[in-house]
């Protein structure tokens, strides 16, 4: 399965007229599978070993982002952890903020990237993003619309607590993505008033500070002091459709 999955992508290189990163990644099989393998000791005391394709994919995208420069001692690691580690450890800071943003939107689309001052894309940009990540998935039931993969999500997440630039990275993220909802929020005095847009944004920013109170992004004042700010409309149609 997992040497079945590494040919595909070798014959897509290959067929794309990528030979070189084709090549490197032909010459480089066993790193790639060290540094994806997970193991777990089962009920019986037996040690098993898998490989998700999640981290298969990581490793590829390494080499494609690197090409000649890639080292599989620098750059890949000795087990899944250590390949995520490594992965933000060497991916352009500006790129990592960009991954950030996307994490704490939680799903996100064009119309809605496009509105955020942090992000400078042209929509061009955000369909060669989609195309050229295979962490970003679309919706099924939302044409247009994408999430990351939950272990990159949740990865991305966790980096936001490893420092203090982090989370005062993490805090501007949030204050600024705020303030583009509320600015969609605007002028709601009742229900009526309520636009479907409107609606979807509120209940996709509950969402967003929801997860920040719950991963620890934020503590319960700071998210009782961003949910007074909230329109009053909303409150109790957001109980019911939460309950």
């Amino acid at each position: 399965m997992k040497l079945q999955f590494l040919k595909k992508a070798i014959a897509f290189e290959t067929d794309s007229d990528h030979s070189n990163i084709a090549s490197i990644m032909q010459n480089n099989v066993e790193p790639i599978l060290t540094a994806c393998r997970e193991s777990e000791t089962d009920i019986d005391g037996q040690q098993k070993t898998g490989y998700h394709p999640y981290y298969i994919d990581l490793a590829i995208s390494m080499i494609r982002e690197r090409a000649e420069s890639f080292d599989a001692l620098i750059h890949l690691g000795d087990s899944p952890e250590d390949l995520q580690k490594r992965f933000f450890k060497y991916m352009n800071p500006k790129e990592k903020k960009l991954h950030l943003i996307l994490a704490i939107l939680l799903r996100f689309n064009w119309p809605l990237l496009n509105s955020l001052p942090l992000i400078k894309w042209d929509e061009l940009d955000f369909g060669a993003f989609i195309r050229n990540h295979s962490y970003v998935i679309e919706y099924t039931d939302k044409q247009g619309t994408y999430r990351l993969h939950r272990l990159m999500q949740d990865a991305l997440i966790d980096s936001c607590k490893d420092d203090e630039v982090g989370s005062e990275n993490t805090t501007i993220i949030l204050n600024n993505i705020q303030k583009v909802f509320l600015n969609t929020l605007q002028d709601i005095n009742t229900l009526s008033d309520i636009s479907l847009e409107q609606e979807e944004a509120y209940f996709h920013l509950l969402d967003i500070m929801y997860m920040a109170l719950e991963e620890d992004l934020w503590t319960e004042e700071q998210f009782t002091q961003h949910e007074t700010s909230l329109p009053d409309a909303f409150e109790e149609a957001y109980f019911v459709e939460r309950e």
